[in-house]
């Protein structure tokens, strides 16, 4: 096979940057427009995206991308991570809508922060996809344009509600039409930067330090970026409760939403996926959730879901402590060898592994011990059929806990 023709001039992409706000700079570094550049691309290759560039963030073929992987130096691999496409299964678990209650709740109610274990009406979620919006979304950082001038650089997270701050200005991120040539086209003719509040500039780092590095610290251990994804859906999830239907903890929503000024649910009557909000709604939303971690961050609230525990400051450090038991002298956490250490950690799981044979709620929790791995949820479930333990229901519901429905 003939090699490519490389382009000129290619400069390196920048960290997130989305694959059509690179093309458009490799463009203009070549002296072209976005469409004279995809206009070199072989025939077969550019009409798989039917001549248009608007699907170029989505999940371009991957002949294409080996095309333009030929054109620049660049992997496939690479390419395609600046895509929707390349955030799967990471962001969501897959680009192709679903009509099915068991996909959504797979995803949404796998995990609890300031809610008990609920049972959950299932609900029509026609067409839903997790973090897509309904309608597309554009976004760019007024500062970043500016900075970047006169050839914009674009983040793929703009397209997705997600984040509402850029990661470098700690700014919101401002609506746009679209970008020409190289002029972004902001929706509204005033788009000065504004600064956005702390809680939701931390919470926003911590979603882009999971694309970046996979993994996002909080206080009591570091998690997953699949992991993260999956609490922020399931926080904006409880979030959507209508407090009359919170039981006793219908004052900790009160709060949250009194902290930023909002009526519950943003004044959302009827309920529907936050994928099918409208964009200002979205961002309240998104708000809300910021203001929660940071409220259960410095305990203003104490979150009644398991995994809420994972936003509590870390219990103080072992002592070293004696005790005696059956005579002997026994050591604390801080006093034994690493080796020793481990001997423990095996113990005490194999105790866990008798518990929870026996126990549906010791499995529910070792099952949720599993899945914050990498393997997720679908590893946990193998692990636990293995070892002869009841696998627990994808919506972890809890029958002995206080029923609750979400509207």
């Amino acid at each position: 096979m003939k090699a490519l023709t490389r382009w000129p001039r290619h400069p390196e992409p920048d960290d997130g940057e989305a694959l059509s706000s690179w093309l458009t700079r490799v463009a203009a570094a070549n002296c072209l427009s976005l469409t004279e550049l995809l206009g070199n691309l072989s025939d077969p290759t550019f009409q798989t995206l039917g001549r248009e560039s608007s699907d170029l963030d989505r999940d371009p073929p991957q002949e294409f991308l080996a095309e333009i992987s030929g054109r620049t130096g660049r992997t496939a691999e690479l390419l395609r991570a600046m895509t929707l496409a390349g955030l799967v299964p990471t962001v969501m678990d897959t680009l192709n809508p679903s009509d099915d209650p068991e996909v959504f709740s797979r995803y949404v109610h796998q995990h609890q922060i300031l809610l008990t274990p609920r049972s959950i009406r299932s609900r029509a979620t026609p067409g839903w996809q997790a973090w897509l919006p309904s309608t597309p979304l554009r976004r760019a950082c007024p500062a970043c344009v500016a900075d970047t001038a006169p050839t914009p650089r674009l983040r793929l997270l703009g397209q997705l509600p997600l984040t509402l701050t850029c990661p470098d200005h700690g700014c919101y991120l401002e609506s746009i039409d679209g970008v020409y040539e190289s002029r972004v086209l902001w929706t509204d003719s005033q788009h000065d930067p504004r600064d956005a509040p702390p809680a939701m500039k931390a919470m926003d780092r911590r979603t882009h330090d999971a694309l970046r590095t996979g993994v996002v610290t909080l206080p009591r251990r570091e998690v997953t970026a699949a992991v993260w994804f999956r609490l922020v859906r399931t926080l904006l999830d409880e979030l959507a409760t209508f407090p009359t239907h919170a039981g006793r903890y219908k004052a900790t929503l009160h709060a949250i939403w009194d902290r930023i000024g909002e009526p519950p649910r943003a004044g959302q009557m009827m309920w529907c996926t936050y994928e099918a909000l409208r964009r200002p709604r979205q961002e309240k939303f998104l708000e809300a959730a910021a203001a929660a971690i940071d409220m259960i961050e410095s305990g203003t609230i104490k979150p009644a879901g398991a995994d809420g525990q994972l936003f509590l400051p870390p219990p103080p450090p072992p002592t070293a402590r004696l005790s005696t038991t059956g005579g002997r002298w026994r050591r604390g956490l801080s006093e034994m060898s690493s080796e020793e250490l481990w001997q423990e950690v095996r113990k005490n799981f194999v105790r866990a592994i008798s518990l929870a044979r026996k126990d549906p709620a010791a499995a529910d929790e070792l099952f949720r011990f599993l899945a914050w791995g990498p393997g997720g949820t679908d590893k946990a479930r193998t692990i636990l059929a293995d070892l002869n333990i009841t696998v627990p229901s994808p919506s972890h519901n809890n029958d002995s806990a206080p029923s609750r429905v979400i509207e």
